[in-house]
């Protein structure tokens, strides 16, 4: 093979892979940004698709009967509404965004890609129900308080333990995928060599470029 040739295949294949890495971006975002704008459609009283699941999750492991309302979901036992406050559906895009753009789609055939879409999808929205219901059982000895300390259970404290809590759910997640994408690609680099081998020289040829210039 001479030089030539040498350096179109990986020119190529890093344009290829940076078309794909695109494309995907482009997909994530829009996808992100039209389940944002339908959640802000649904009125409080039709979260069911995140309600109904977190509600009855919470009566399995807590062994206490929820009642329907208008509203969402109300445990006598508990004193604790279930509603639009506690849907997370604000998570569920952040995660799913988050994956996304971490997921390496570039390695993948096209059909292997949208699958992984999907699953990234679909995990995100089960992460969301389960992380949901870990927040409401550990924010139940704080709303246990909220007669001696009210202060506890106010607008902004919720507001900010939520915050907190949801931010390193999403940082846990992300380390969790990012271990398994690494894994996918070190898969791909053993059934895949010579396209591992393309990496490695494209990886060289750049960072000759970097110390020339």
């Amino acid at each position: 093979m001479n030089n030539k040739s040498y350096y179109l295949i990986p020119s190529f294949t890093m344009k290829t892979r940076l078309n794909k890495t695109a494309l995907w971006v482009c997909i994530t975002i829009i996808t992100a940004i039209v389940l944002k704008i339908l959640f802000n459609g649904i009125a409080s009283g039709e979260m069911i698709l995140f309600l109904n699941p977190t509600s009855t999750m919470l009566e399995y492991i807590l062994n206490k009967h929820a009642q329907s309302t208008t509203s969402g979901f109300f445990f006598p036992d508990l004193h604790i509404m279930i509603d639009r406050s506690l849907s997370s559906e604000n998570f569920l895009v952040m995660v799913f965004f988050v994956l996304s753009c971490t997921a390496p789609y570039h390695i993948l055939k096209a059909w292997k890609a949208i699958l992984l879409y999907g699953a990234i999808l679909l995990a995100s929205f089960v992460l969301t129900l389960a992380i949901s219901a870990v927040r409401i059982m550990m924010a139940l000895p704080v709303i246990r308080l909220q007669d001696s300390q009210p202060w506890l259970n106010s607008f902004w404290m919720q507001r900010v333990e939520g915050g907190v809590f949801y931010i390193i759910a999403l940082q846990l997640v992300y380390l969790v995928f990012r271990n398994i994408f690494i894994h996918m690609k070190q898969q791909h680099d053993l059934q895949h060599p010579q396209a591992s081998a393309v990496r490695h020289n494209l990886l060289v040829t750049y960072r000759r470029n970097s110390h020339l210039h």
